[in-house]
Parts: C-alpha cells; sequence; structure tokens
C-alpha cells in the first residue's frame, strides 16, 4: 500500500505491567530469531522484509531484540535501538497462531522488561494505513501521540540508521 501518513508515539515505560511470559532479550544472531523471521515470511506479505544478514547488521550496530515463546516456539519479536534513556522500537510481528490476549500481554511486559533495565520512554511509527499497530499502542499503558519533531528529536543519531 502506498504510504501517505505516518503516526508516531511514544511510551512512558515506568507506566507498563508486568504478565509472566517467556520474553528473551537477544544482543546476537541465533536459530530463534531466524525461526521467527521464518514465521513472519510465512504470515505476512513483506516485499521489503529485513534479512538474515540485515540482522546480523542490526546486531553489530548494537540493536537488540525481545522474542516471546509460546511453548519453546517463538512467536513474537520487537526491535530496539537504544538512545538512551529512551528506545526506538520497530519491526513489531506476533504470529497469528497465539493465545488470545497474548498481543497486548507481550507489549506491556517487553515494555516493563525495558523499564527494569532502566529505560524511560519508548517511540515508535507505524505507517497510516497500519491500524493492528496502531490500536495495539492505543490500548498500552503509556501511550501518548507525538509529532515527527519531538520523535526526531527523540531518537537523535539512530534516524541516521538506513533500517529504520
Amino acid at each position: 500500500q502506498k504510504q501517505l501518513f505516518v503516526k508516531y508515539w511514544k511510551i512512558n515505560l515506568a507506566q507498563s505491567k508486568s504478565f509472566d511470559l517467556d520474553i528473551v532479550s537477544y544482543y546476537n544472531m541465533n536459530e530463534d530469531i531466524i525461526e521467527i523471521m521464518r514465521l513472519q515470511k510465512t504470515e505476512i506479505d513483506w516485499d521489503d522484509m529485513y534479512t538474515i544478514k540485515d540482522a546480523k547488521q542490526r546486531f553489530n550496530d548494537g540493536l537488540f531484540c525481545h522474542i516471546l515463546f509460546d511453548n519453546e516456539y517463538p512467536i513474537g519479536i520487537r526491535w530496539f535501538y537504544e538512545v538512551r534513556p529512551n528506545l526506538y522500537g520497530f519491526n513489531y510481528f506476533i504470529s497469528k497462531s497465539r493465545p488470545d490476549g497474548i498481543s497486548h500481554k507481550f507489549f506491556e511486559q517487553s515494555n516493563r522488561t525495558l523499564y527494569n533495565k532502566g529505560y524511560q520512554t519508548l517511540t515508535a511509527y507505524c505507517d497510516d494505513w497500519n491500524d493492528k499497530m496502531w490500536n495495539r499502542v492505543n490500548k498500552t499503558n503509556g501511550f501518548q501521540p507525538i509529532s515527527v519533531h519531538m520523535f526526531k528529536d527523540m531518537i537523535g543519531a539512530a534516524k541516521k540508521k538506513t533500517y529504520f
């Protein structure tokens, strides 16, 4: 779909809630990330999806991700770029074959994990056609829409990366 507008937001991570989920932080490439990328490719039509080479480059650039497991199988991923005390979050995915309500819990618990690591605010954006993402973040504790100017100020040097 043609991009017309972009929606920006921030999340006050202190307002996030804890849930008992199996979420692992990854700082290096591994089989779980390859598996979740395979799942993404089967579930969504994304011509410009990042590749294994791209994922390796992300880790080389200091990025990290959270992976959600269900019965020891990876079903969700979120990528993060650190711009302390803030984070830039992108490429959120959760499988269509998931337990009811887990998408919200994944977002909240992932945010709580970030807060517990000392981060204060997560900032992100989505294309205006991406109603699922916009609806997800609108239900997230600490959510606040922001301007493109505030977004750019918050992500600082991260905006120079070509994969954003």
